[in-house]
């Protein structure tokens, strides 16, 4: 069989072993050299071109549906030490004051979901989990999904987010509005995040306050899989008409931000990963890049009488 194996950057290094491997066992083996975002951004025009059979993508668990080929996920599992799990969640129990906890995590911890429950419950907390519109399993958020906190606010105190940095929380962190804790096992720390939360959105506020005198606008739309809006991109064109502005459709498999800065336009339009809008907004100087929210957000601030 021929296969392309498709891996996110900090698992590239494992590659060659699982080609090494399925060689062995016959099958012509390839391997994408490009960057991988997530589970949004399969690599199907590689896979394509090489007329590949099947792709195996490690790093992430199934997100989208894929007619074109087959594609089979190697999800990962990063398993805590019990002793350090123990001691993570006793300190961050005695931290959190709240007696009802949101948890939510990322696909790497949820076999040890149950236990990290227990744990908290073990020292006098509720949680509540759910999941999520796009994610697949209990507890799990993505930086383009993190519904499975947004469900269970009504119900909750607080938030904790189980694993390392803040790619996953800080979605969470925007949408919702209890205090926000991070247990880092890998840093062995716990964090309350909920000051970060002004943080941005006064960054938000000030990328919409730059935009809203700019004339021309980049709409930026992903080819890839999961990302891929081509329709909302093409509603934003005809709302930007209807308040005087124009758009410009801007498409990429991955976009270099040093290279479309160079287009002729005051500001973007963000209709690939949310991601992008919090994390590259501050990178290109004077052209703010907004998120569909905060577009329509400007939208009706334009519309209104009072602007």
């Amino acid at each position: 069989m021929r296969i392309l194996l498709q891996f996110p950057e900090g698992l590239k290094k494992e590659a060659l072993s699982y080609a090494r491997k399925l060689e062995k066992e016959g099958n012509e083996v390839f391997i994408s050299a490009s960057p991988c975002f997530g589970a949004c951004d399969i690599a199907l025009d590689e896979a394509k071109k090489v007329e590949a059979e099947k792709i195996i993508h490690f790093g992430h668990s199934k997100l989208i549906d894929i007619e074109e080929i087959k594609v089979e996920y190697v999800e990962p599992k990063i398993e805590i030490e019990k002793e350090l799990l123990n001691q993570l969640i006793t300190q961050a129990s005695q931290k959190i004051r709240f007696k009802k906890i949101g948890l939510v995590t990322n696909v790497s911890h949820l076999s040890q979901l149950k236990e990290i429950k227990e744990l908290f419950k073990r020292n006098g907390k509720e949680i509540f989990t759910a999941i999520g519109e796009r994610t697949k399993k209990e507890a799990q958020i993505l930086g383009c999904d993190v519904s499975a906190a947004t469900k269970i606010e009504k119900d909750v105190e607080a938030f904790v987010y189980f694993g390392g940095g803040l790619f996953h929380p800080i979605g969470a962190l925007l949408l919702t509005n209890k205090p926000f804790f991070v247990i880092d096992p890998f840093q062995r720390k716990i964090d309350e995040i909920t000051n970060l939360r002004e943080k941005y959105k006064k960054i938000s506020n000030a990328k919409i306050s730059i935009a809203s005198q700019a004339k021309t606008f980049g709409i930026l739309v992903s080819t890839k899989a999961g990302q891929y809006n081509i329709e909302k991109a093409q509603k934003i064109k005809e709302d930007l008409k209807k308040i005087g502005k124009e758009g410009f459709l801007l498409v990429a498999n991955t976009f270099d931000f040093n290279e479309i800065s160079n287009f002729d336009v005051d500001a973007f339009i963000n209709t690939a990963c949310p991601r992008i809008s919090i994390e590259e907004g501050e990178r290109i100087k004077n052209k703010p890049i907004l998120s569909v929210e905060e577009f329509y957000f400007l939208f009706k601030l334009l519309n209104s009488k009072d602007f």
